[in-house]
């Protein structure tokens, strides 16, 4: 068994979405400096009975004026001085901040990414044009290629599929250092001739700064040795688990997250208004991408494209035809354009920088 101690740390805001959002004037109380996300069911029995007894319009006036008695489930800083509007959504964080589920779909797709990169050219082609299945539902498009690549059937009288993934393993955060979290706009902003302009805009609190660490296991697979005259029908399950040997959870986590970050930067280099936003990445791919280190460029979270949860990147560049058809598909089921026009963006620390960046560390344990 492989076991490693893995730290996330945050290099741009990142949000990863609970389902829910709290309300300024109902549960979000402005302290000017900070939000409160205001837990009733903590509130002293004199407050919920005021509370009770007044209009929903008094609520943020009278929560202001008992703000020593609440309790909070979560406080963020509040960067800018204007006053939130009553009734401006804000979405509410995960409660374990980043989950381990979220870091567990990331490496997924990173293995991937890294599996395809490594075939023979035409191989991985054939590959995708085989098996990306474009009269399905978005979520269900890939997932004849996921058992090509990571899956095997089961022998018809056990039946199901043998995923190798199964066999790696990552926690919720086992621990959670100096966790700061801001109130920010994150905006999708589209570039038309070189000027950028809002299209959408979401108020999160985000995970700015702190350190997560979780655990990530590669579990030994079954051998052959193990098992006591092994039936014919389970070597084929065997030899697929097997195959999680040969996979470099390091080595793919930077291939992906470089490769992210290039992209990136293409998009954006010539856009004047991005020119800061274009020197940190250059910097940041100085650091993680020409060197050889443990700690690997990532991109996670709410609002951080297509480009960095698929691996729609790796099939442009592979076959343009079958990666202009995707995007007409996703343009016609969900009644938007997909492009390479729109940006997720931050106004943080003085620059607008794109959202979801962090630095992501694996420690290979005894």
């Amino acid at each position: 068994m492989k076991n490693y101690e893995v730290s996330l740390k945050p290099l741009t805001p990142i949000h990863i979405w609970s389902g829910y959002e709290s309300l300024v004037g109902f549960d979000i109380v402005d302290f000017g400096r900070e939000i409160c996300i205001v837990d009733f069911e903590k509130l002293p029995q004199e407050l919920i009975s005021q509370l009770a007894s007044s209009k929903p319009q008094k609520w943020s006036y009278i929560l202001r004026k008992y703000r020593g008695s609440i309790e909070c489930r979560i406080r963020a800083k509040k960067t800018f001085t204007i006053p939130l509007p009553p009734g401006r959504k804000v979405k509410i964080p995960n409660d374990e901040v980043v989950p381990g589920s979220t870091l567990k779909g990331y490496i997924r797709t990173s293995i991937l990414f890294w599996l395809l990169r490594k075939m023979p050219m035409q191989q991985a082609v054939n590959l995708l044009k085989s098996s990306i299945n474009l009269t399905v539902a978005p979520k269900k498009v890939a997932t004849k290629l996921e058992e090509s690549v990571f899956k095997e059937k089961r022998v018809k009288k056990a039946g199901g599929l043998i995923d190798i993934l199964q066999l790696l393993t990552v926690s919720d955060p086992l621990a959670k250092y100096n966790v700061v979290f801001e109130l920010l706009k994150f905006v999708t902003q589209e570039s038309i001739g070189g000027k950028l302009r809002t299209i959408a805009e979401n108020y999160v609190i985000a995970f700015t700064k702190g350190t997560l660490l979780f655990n990530l296991r590669i579990l030994k697979p079954p051998t052959s040795e193990n098992i006591t005259n092994t039936p014919p029908q389970l070597l084929a399950d065997i030899k697929k688990f097997e195959e999680i040997l040969n996979i470099n959870v390091n080595e793919a986590l930077k291939e992906f997250g470089c490769s992210i970050l290039q992209g990136e930067y293409l998009r954006i280099k010539n856009i004047n208004e991005l020119r800061e936003y274009a020197e940190v990445l250059s910097k940041w791919f100085r650091k993680y991408c020409l060197t050889n280190r443990n700690c690997v460029i990532a991109r996670i979270g709410f609002m951080t494209g297509h480009q960095a949860k698929t691996i729609l990147p790796l099939i442009r560049s592979l076959d343009q035809k079958l990666y202009g058809n995707i995007l007409n598909y996703l343009t016609l089921y969900f009644g938007k354009t997909w492009d390479e026009r729109t940006f997720k963006l931050v106004d943080y620390l003085g620059k607008k920088l794109g959202v979801g960046w962090c630095e992501i560390c694996l420690k290979e344990l005894n």
